[in-house]
């Protein structure tokens, strides 16, 4: 049996202006995973300035070009040549001991895509002593659908009331990231946040998903993102999902079925109905539960008076990990806790 590396998988890691997140991101893939043993790293970085100082690896690939993310990430699409693919944002941390576990997995089985524990981060940097905290977040993710549900249940269920991102940012495989990223950049209006939904929507209606009990990614809730805010972005947050009308709803999801019809082998008649229909059921929820107001206001508040790891706060956190079922590698947490005090 051929041993499994981590040389299969490309890590996607898109860039505005935060040369140092993107930095210390660079520096945590280089010092963390084995040279003879790691992913690829995409940097797509639209910053004003290039990076210099590169680490030299043939598994490192900078690509430095002052197109708007979307581009960016349409360009990512031709440059993609590993099997498997997962993107990040440039401050955040995929650990690699989970990584191959997840890898596994997939190679293992005939699901498309996986996806674990997530925890949320900020490092407090500046106060003495320089403390990490940490916090589950997306806990619905790690649900799996029963074996009874259609196609249409798994995408409606998944982008219900409940949701949390559960492909975007998982490992798949390149063809359904591909097929899904080309879908959400060529099918989406400048409507924030909707691109997330439309590729969540093609992953989960279009494959199938599992999940493991590691944490696999931590999110920074550290500093907010960098965009690039104009009326036609799509990450203009003024440009909300509760701005579209049912019939521009009805309108984009009949585009991403033509969209799928044409790309997709098989896509008959009866699955081209049973997508835009639950698209569309979907993304009508999601426009009102926007317009009644997420329940999350005082979320970011609360999570930074929680457990930190460090000390005997480790053992809290141990605990909070354990009620959920999860797992995460003492191992990745210190390369990622070395990295942050680098930085």
């Amino acid at each position: 049996m051929t041993a499994l590396s981590l040389s299969s998988i490309t890590i996607v890691i898109p860039s505005y202006n935060r040369s140092a997140l993107l930095k210390r991101s660079i520096r945590f893939w280089n010092v963390s995973y084995q040279e003879d043993d790691r992913p690829h790293l995409l940097v797509l970085d639209g910053s004003t300035t290039s990076l210099t100082e590169l680490p030299d690896s043939e598994y490192l690939t900078y690509v430095h070009t002052p197109l708007c993310v979307h581009d960016r990430l349409r360009l990512a699409t031709t440059l993609i040549k590993t099997p498997y693919c997962l993107m990040v944002s440039d401050d955040e941390y995929i650990l690699p001991c989970s990584l191959y576990s997840m890898l596994c997995h997939l190679v293992n089985t005939t699901y498309a895509s996986i996806s674990g524990g997530v925890l949320a981060y900020i490092w407090h940097r500046s106060t003495p002593p320089r403390t990490l905290n940490l916090f589950p977040i997306y806990t619905t993710s790690l649900y799996t659908y029963p074996p009874s549900f259609t196609k249409a249940d798994r995408l409606f269920s998944h982008l219900g009331h409940n949701y949390s991102p559960k492909y975007i940012n998982s490992l798949m495989s390149t063809t359904l990231w591909v097929l899904s990223m080309s879908l959400s950049l060529d099918c989406s209006p400048p409507v924030f946040g909707l691109s997330e939904l439309i590729f969540e929507a093609c992953a989960s209606y279009l494959s199938s998903h599992t999940v493991i009990h590691d944490v696999y990614w931590l999110r920074s809730f550290d500093v907010l993102p960098t965009v690039a805010f104009s009326k036609e972005s799509p990450h203009n947050p003024n440009n909300s999902m509760s701005s579209l009308s049912e019939e521009d709803i009805l309108s984009i999801s009949e585009r991403c079925s033509d969209y799928l019809r044409v790309s997709v082998n098989d896509f008959s008649s009866e699955t081209y109905h049973s997508f835009k229909h639950s698209l569309a059921r979907s993304l009508l929820a999601r426009k009102y539960y926007e317009m009644s107001g997420y329940p999350h206001a005082n979320f970011l508040k609360s999570f930074r008076n929680y457990q930190f790891y460090g000390g005997k706060h480790r053992f809290e956190l141990q605990g909070i990990l354990n009620s959920l079922g999860l797992r995460i590698s003492n191992d990745d947490l210190a390369n990622v806790h070395a990295s942050l005090l680098h930085s």
